[in-house]
């Protein structure tokens, strides 16, 4: 079919079902695919001029030129292998895998430092899991040594005379330490009405054990305390953090002039006081508990205290 536009002669086929050819004769080597729509939504009018007739031809081709691209660009996007697939999951993580940046280089002094601290954090966790084998294996054991000993002093002797026991520090100082917590107690003070120091006490029975050393010399056992005189004994009471034991608990009922009642598991109550005191007022008690399993250490004392 052929067309007359002003001047232009204009020869359309129509052999494809959805295209058609059209060329210009005043153009003879322009031959365009033309979608069919656009012929039939295109209205001829005889008689245009050539100026409007040729911005009209020019619009016609670019609008053609960027469809056809577009439609080769979406063909081949499409199938496409390399093309990335999109991120649908809307994180600012991009598509590409980027590398990592490299890692800063460790100075020696860095490096043993870091060293260290691996080093220190494995101690910890072997003595975590050390701990925690102790302690499974002990839930297993049933009641502990030092569990029996204090519920059966509870159980015996001091819960029916309405008695607890009050924790004394395990330093060694322990039956000065006790004995100074039950004088505060009690209301003994010193002249200045401070409290009685555990440091006093042992200087109080190292006096009496000075003063009466005929009597006590020959129960002091100078092997225990790795010393070779009785003198060197003394000292030791006096200035160390030496274990007190029964021959230090009788010098101090003298010395205090009190009698000392010992709670054990081992036996019953003991009783200990100055039996050639002169003084025949009782000045009152003081009231200790001994355990030989309480610590791993060896033996200690605790003050015992009225649940009132």
């Amino acid at each position: 079919m052929n067309l007359l536009e002003g001047n232009y002669i204009i020869s359309i086929t129509t052999h494809h079902p959805h295209f058609s050819i059209v060329s210009s004769l005043s153009h003879q080597s322009l031959i365009l695919l033309v979608p069919i729509h656009y012929l039939n939504s295109y209205t001829f009018q005889p008689k245009r001029s050539q100026a409007e007739w040729c911005t009209k031809e020019k619009n016609m081709l670019e609008r053609h030129a960027k469809e056809l691209e577009s439609d080769i660009t979406s063909t081949q996007t499409s199938t496409d292998p390399t093309t990335p697939i999109p991120n649908n999951d809307n994180s600012d993580t991009p598509t590409n895998t980027i590398k990592d940046a490299p890692k800063p280089q460790l100075t020696t002094k860095e490096k043993a430092l870091a060293k260290k601290a691996k080093k220190r954090e494995k101690e910890r966790e072997k003595e975590r899991a050390r701990v925690e084998a102790i302690e499974e294996e002990n839930s297993k054991a049933g009641p502990s040594a030092r569990e029996l000993e204090y519920n059966c002093i509870m159980e015996l002797y001091l819960k029916p005379r309405k008695l607890n026991i009050k924790d004394i520090m395990a330093d060694g100082n322990c039956l000065y330490r006790a004995i100074a917590h039950q004088m505060e107690l009690r209301g003994k003070h010193n002249e200045d009405g401070s409290t009685m120091s555990y440091e006093q006490i042992r200087s109080l029975c190292a006096d009496m054990l000075m003063k009466r050393r005929s009597e006590y010399e020959p129960f002091a056992d100078l092997s225990d305390n790795h010393v070779s005189s009785f003198d060197d004994y003394i000292d030791r009471v006096r200035n160390s953090s030496e274990w007190g034991g029964h021959l230090e608990l009788r010098a101090l009922a003298a010395a205090l002039q009190m009698t000392i009642v010992i709670y054990s598991a081992q036996s019953s109550p003991l009783h200990i006081r100055d039996a050639t005191s002169e003084n025949s007022e009782e000045t009152g008690e003081i009231c200790l508990s001994f355990h030989k399993s309480y610590y791993a250490l060896g033996e200690h004392y605790n003050s015992v205290i009225s649940c009132q």
